[in-house]
């Protein structure tokens, strides 16, 4: 056990494979576009919306389809099973996402640049962190809203 502890400083100072490097330098260039480009898209199709409804989720907003008017359709559509309108203003995370993938990838660019493994370990515990944020913190942190409903609804 000691002896892998002893080698531990010899490991990190290793220089990494130029291979590495370029895959560092892939993956922060695809970081760095990730903050422009959406993250996640919805298309819902229905009969009565043949060409579909279309919402297109970046890091730091929202865009629907349709000049924005399919945001309004499928917020009347959720209005009708109880759920809260969907808001930028509500997505707390679309604050600063875009400065965790620009971190990210300035932090791959510098473990290319440097070319240790020890900067590439940097890199790898920052995002471990960020993980376990995003597992233990954030789902305690956002919290799902239900809409009122108004007195009569349920029926009574």
């Amino acid at each position: 056990m000691f002896d892998f502890i002893d080698r531990i400083p010899k490991l990190i100072d290793r220089q990494v494979p130029g291979r590495g490097r370029l895959l560092l330098v892939v993956g922060a260039a695809l970081l760095g576009a990730s903050i422009f480009l959406p993250l996640w898209q919805i298309h819902l199709v229905a009969p009565q919306y043949q060409e579909g409804l279309d919402l297109y989720i970046h890091s730091y907003k929202l865009e629907a389809g349709n000049e924005g008017q399919d945001l309004k359709e499928i917020n009347g559509l959720n209005h009708y099973i109880g759920m809260a309108p969907i808001k930028e203003e509500d997505f707390a995370e679309m604050t600063f996402i875009p400065f965790l993938l620009g971190g990210f990838s300035l932090l791959a660019l510098r473990g290319a640049f440097f070319g240790t493994v020890k900067s590439v370990v940097d890199t790898l515990v920052v995002r471990v962190l960020r993980g376990v944020f995003d597992v233990a913190v954030l789902p305690s942190a956002v919290h799902v809203r239900p809409q009122p409903r108004p007195a009569g609804a349920d029926g009574h």
